[in-house]
């Protein structure tokens, strides 16, 4: 394993099926795997880095090593951080969905690939995580043309793309750019049950059977606080139906769990659960099914052109019925 020359920094932007992780994970593996050799930012498949040991990067910018977040957690990571800021500032983790929960993690290569174990070689060691390098990541690469300067990117909760930079008189991170490629992008842009399109002058509204929870928000364009039924459910399953919704991005998946092999009729019979509030079809790589959401429809959009229905559980009164 080779740590980069600081004189060409890379990151790598990796992406989950769910899209909802996607975006959701910027990884800077590429930092990792450049073919330096140096005895001091390398590490062989004979060697091994353990908890408190760290490997730091030619230009002494970066350090690779164990971290615990803030000061209560006991948890244990891998992680790249830059080297000569104050406030240790992550950028990349390795096994951020399954943590080491004491110092006994280890990380080693083995068969050409990154692991971390948990419990040393011995044979009642665990593998918390692992790197393949395959061909289903998306690479972000930039070069810093001067090495003075300091600057990451961040994934941000409301789903925006920044780069900041560190400045070291008021020693603080600033913000140098974002990216917003949809005026929807922002996560949760119209609270529960609202739906956005940026092609409308007034980018949100209420799905077909809900209505702005607080009027008076709304009106003075602040959305967050969603949308309510008009009319309650009536749950028993003969009183309900199904609204179709189309041209649209699905709500977040997080809330939804998926039914394999189920055709889209099959779904229907989630109408039995006062706790099902919609259903969509799904195709994955051949696979069809349907998902399932059980609580609130957030961040659903409107797309102009392509997306797919969403079948939104509503009142018989709002059909008509």
């Amino acid at each position: 394993m080779v740590f980069p020359r600081d004189q060409s920094p890379a990151a790598v932007w990796s992406r989950d099926m769910a899209f909802h992780e996607s975006f959701r994970s910027l990884l800077l593996v590429a930092l990792i795997f450049f073919p330096i050799c140096n005895s001091i930012d390398t590490i062989t498949p004979n060697q091994s880095l353990r908890d408190g040991e760290t490997l730091i990067s030619a230009g002494k910018k970066f350090v690779l090593g164990f971290f615990s977040p803030g000061k209560s957690s006991t948890n244990r990571y891998v992680g790249i951080w830059h080297n000569k800021i104050p406030d240790q500032t992550i950028v990349w983790t390795a096994n951020r969905e399954n943590p080491v929960k004491n110092s006994s993690g280890v990380l080693i290569i083995k068969g050409g690939n990154l692991v971390l174990v948990d419990g040393g070689h011995g044979n009642n060691s665990t593998i918390c995580w692992s790197y393949v390098a395959n061909n289903n990541e998306i690479y972000l690469t930039y070069n810093a043309n001067n090495n003075w300067m300091t600057s990451t990117f961040v994934l941000v909760d409301s789903g925006l793309f920044r780069r900041l930079m560190w400045n070291g008189n008021n020693r603080r991170w600033n913000q140098m750019w974002e990216a917003t490629h949809d005026r929807c992008d922002r996560y949760a842009n119209c609270g529960a049950y609202g739906s956005c399109d940026s092609n409308r002058v007034v980018k949100c509204e209420c799905l077909g059977g809900f209505e702005p929870k607080t009027p008076s928000e709304w009106n003075v364009r602040d959305w967050s606080g969603g949308c309510v039924r008009r009319r309650s459910l009536d749950c028993d399953g003969k009183g309900d139906y199904f609204l179709r919704w189309g041209q649209a991005k699905v709500p977040d998946t997080s809330r939804s769990q998926e039914e394999a092999s189920l055709s889209l009729e099959a779904c229907e019979e989630c109408l039995k659960s006062c706790n099902c509030t919609a259903y969509a079809s799904f195709n994955v790589n051949g696979d069809r099914g349907c998902l399932m959401w059980d609580g609130d429809l957030v961040d659903p959009w409107v797309y102009s052109d392509g997306g797919q229905d969403i079948c939104i559980r509503v009142a018989a009164f709002e059909l008509g019925k």
